[in-house]
């Protein structure tokens, strides 16, 4: 293929010369391999960045190939069929979870009044102890009163009692 040592040398060592050089085998096996890895690239499509890529990639490959070419045409259609396939299971997921959605808001919870207000309070008083977990320390951006929730259970009821600590004066329920 090079004439001398010399043109072998130049041309390994400078790939855009190689590039310009390129012979017509090399550069059907390198559209070939694009080719492939297109069609490859149209069957693992399953997200907007699968397909941006490939259609890059097809971009640049009609480019090489020529825009009438019929592999570029039969990849093209490839991809719209894939793409409308996508579509069409997209919109058979919604449909399920639309329905599913629909289920859990027709479900209707029948308890007495009772039952209804013990758990309102163990609700709440799971909640502010859950404040009680997440307090930090002092935070100058805060309001400068602190909050002091005691639990003080009675049977299955929770009574809270909370006291306010004043960070100025220190005292407990002051106005300021």
């Amino acid at each position: 293929m090079y004439t001398s040592n010399a043109e072998r040398i130049y041309y390994e060592h400078n790939p855009k010369a190689k590039q310009q050089r390129e012979n017509y085998e090399e550069r059907q096996y390198r559209l070939a391999q694009m080719h492939n890895k297109i069609f490859r690239g149209i069957d693992q499509i399953n997200d907007a960045k699968s397909f941006m890529k490939v259609k890059t990639m097809l971009d640049a490959y009609a480019h090489e190939e020529g825009e009438q070419s019929t592999s570029v045409y039969n990849l093209n259609k490839r991809l719209k069929n894939k793409i409308s396939q996508l579509l069409i299971e997209n919109d058979r997921d919604i449909k399920t979870k639309q329905d599913k959605i629909e289920e859990l808001k027709n479900v209707t919870i029948t308890e007495s009044l009772e039952i209804l207000q013990k758990l309102e309070l163990e609700s709440n008083a799971q909640l502010y102890n859950y404040m009680m977990q997440l307090s930090t320390g002092k935070d100058d951006t805060q309001n400068k009163r602190r909050w002091n929730p005691v639990a003080f259970p009675y049977g299955d009821i929770v009574f809270f009692l909370v006291r306010v600590r004043c960070n100025i004066t220190g005292n407990h329920c002051c106005s300021h």
